[in-house]
């Protein structure tokens, strides 16, 4: 939206999650599941930002159909393999896209705390954790909804995350 609501919520969870965390104001469990390091970072992937959503897969050559994929892409369960958690400003719609669906998969199969995405709430100011839903997503394969995509050569890329995160599992 215009507003950036979910860029602006997203910003003030982590300032929120840094200064309550030093003031042992965070829930213990949220707080301690995701870094026992005092000096924590911050860092945010947000796909629309952080990958070219107009760029199309590279042919493999002249002489071969199908699509390799892009290194920001083929990189993602490394992404989720380095984080200590996941943040999502998750709306309901989000759960019948597959890029979505592969992404919180790659957070479960990748990360120590992917069971467990952290949702904020929209309008999140901060100043409570009320409406931090820890538990309220569900996993579902990316592939069911691939008909969705608004690029179909995302299909194989798709198929092939779910194929790494169901063998890393």
């Amino acid at each position: 939206d215009a507003a950036h609501s979910k860029a602006t919520a997203l910003a003030a969870y982590g300032d929120w999650f840094r200064e309550g965390r030093a003031k042992d104001a965070v829930p213990v469990d949220i707080a301690w599941a995701l870094t026992l390091d005092d000096d924590l970072e911050i860092f945010w992937w947000i796909d629309w930002c952080c990958t070219d959503q107009d760029k199309l897969l590279p042919k493999k050559s002249a002489n071969e159909p199908g699509r390799d994929a892009r290194p920001d892409i083929a990189a993602l369960p490394a992404y989720a393999a380095a984080s200590a958690g996941i943040v999502a400003a998750w709306t309901p719609e989000y759960a019948s896209r597959p890029w979505c669906r592969a992404e919180l998969l790659l957070a479960y199969a990748f990360m120590t705390t992917g069971r467990n995405v952290l949702v904020v709430p929209a309008g999140f100011a901060g100043s409570r954790m009320r409406g931090m839903d820890r538990y309220g997503i569900v996993l579902a394969d990316p592939r069911e909804t691939v008909d969705t995509l608004t690029n179909p050569n995302d299909r194989p890329v798709i198929a092939s995350l779910t194929g790494v995160a169901e063998r890393s599992t």
